[in-house]
């Protein structure tokens, strides 16, 4: 089994333990592999007779070592294996001279599992299309439209192709920078640049960190903030999410007949209960879902004990996948795991019950934790529910035979309402108090 703590990594998020990994491709395959060119070597051979100036840090820093890693096999995310067709195919003149490991189809594939999904980049030279323009929000045009075919083919989903960059669009740009590019949740662009868009080009595909689980399975990382639900081993979508925020919060929620907390009841239940805003690492399968078309009133949303809800896919008690309105660049939930709207629409069709889901929270691997139970919440000791009243009785008049009788007003905690969201094209939302 592999031991998932034999890794040492560096600051800047590769492994450079290359000793122990040239080790285990000798094990496998009884040969020595070579060692594999450095960033420079390989940077400046891809440059060689060019004058174009070398990409931003970001581009140049996390794809080009993640191409020099790739050389051997599973260096830091970037992982270049043999798969069936032989090894990364690297052709033309600037790099032909690199010390590239050589195989047959009839090699096995050697596999490290890695501390973040595989990633397969073909390194020979790509002929790219430049943007004219750097593509920011409300832009449109040809380029507009060019960028969202790409994200499509590559598994996120940026909406409707229609050529116009919107919040969608946005989303599915953030994404690819967290998973692809390494660049940290609150430092991804906004915009589009040729430098970025020159990255989304490449031979790019991800592969599960956990290829053994059910054909369906989902895998969320949190540290980066991604979804990705895979199908048969190849990414079927890839989407920027929002988990729990890991905050204390104490509010008034609504829980629908049903739903934890009120599972035997036949009416909306309101309730004062306080909890913290964590989304648990682990192991987990899908326990059921409700859509539009099972759903009582028709519209797909639920009330639960971690707010508003559409669409949920539930894994793990009240934790979900669901869609909401607002899905920001940082964790912002109550614990559940927010996706854009749209992707909402579809997703509870692409799983099913029994499927995995598996948490990664960046400080354990999910089988260390296994099913771990979330965080419960608990009743606010300083709610007092409506209905409750207290009464004092006073004589106002000697004679007087009926006391009067007074009645404070129930005192109940200040609602907690999000920020509207960015969108402009989520379905109409009832006034709701937070979502998961």
């Amino acid at each position: 089994m592999t031991d998932f703590n034999d890794h040492r990594r560096s600051d800047d998020g590769f492994d450079h333990d290359d000793q122990q990994l040239r080790a285990r491709v000798r094990r496998a395959t009884g040969a020595t592999p070579p060692t594999p060119p450095s960033v420079q070597q390989i940077e400046a051979r891809l440059r060689r007779g060019s004058n174009a100036p070398a990409q931003p840090d970001f581009a140049r820093r996390r794809l080009i070592a993640g191409l020099a890693a790739a050389s051997v096999v599973g260096l830091g995310g970037f992982a270049l294996t043999r798969r069936g067709k032989g090894d990364v195919s690297v052709s033309g003149a600037d790099v032909a001279d690199a010390p590239l490991p050589t195989g047959t189809p009839s090699q096995p594939t050697i596999a490290v599992t890695p501390a973040v999904s595989m990633l397969e980049v073909n390194i020979a030279p790509t002929t790219t299309v430049p943007l004219t323009r750097v593509i920011g929000d409300g832009m449109a045009g040809d380029d507009v439209t060019m960028i969202q075919t790409r994200l499509k083919e590559l598994a996120y989903d940026p909406g409707e192709v229609d050529g116009i960059f919107g919040l969608r669009t946005q989303q599915a740009s953030w994404a690819f920078q967290k998973l692809v590019l390494g660049v940290e949740q609150s430092k991804t662009s906004d915009e589009i640049d040729n430098d970025l868009w020159a990255a989304m080009q490449q031979h790019v595909l991800v592969y599960p960190r956990r290829p053994e689980l059910s054909s369906t399975h989902v895998e969320v990382y949190l540290p980066e903030q991604v979804l990705v639900l895979f199908e048969s081993g190849q990414p079927k979508l890839i989407t920027h999410i929002s988990s729990g925020s890991g905050e204390d919060w104490c509010e008034v929620v609504t829980i629908d007949p049903g739903e934890q907390g009120n599972e035997q009841g036949t009416e909306p239940l309101e309730k004062g209960i306080c909890g913290k805003s964590l989304t648990t690492g682990g192991t987990f399968s899908f326990t059921r879902k409700l859509t539009a078309k099972t759903d009582p009133d028709g519209d797909g949303w639920r009330e639960g004990s971690l707010g508003r809800m559409f669409q949920p896919v539930y894994f793990n008690y009240g934790l979900a996948v669901h869609g909401s309105g607002l899905v920001p660049k940082k964790p912002a939930s109550h614990g559940c795991i927010r996706t854009p709207m749209h992707i909402a629409e579809y997703f509870p069709e692409l799983v099913n019950k029994g499927d995995d889901i598996w948490v990664w929270d960046g400080a354990q691997e999910p089988e260390h934790y296994g099913p771990q139970q979330p965080y419960f919440d608990r009743r606010d000791p300083d709610w007092i529910p409506p209905s409750t009243t207290t009464s004092t009785t006073t004589t106002t008049t000697p004679d007087s035979t009926t006391p009067a009788t007074t009645r404070p007003e129930a005192t109940v905690p200040p609602t907690t309402q999000p920020p509207p969201a960015a969108t402009t094209t989520v379905p109409a939302v009832p006034t709701s108090t937070t979502t998961g």
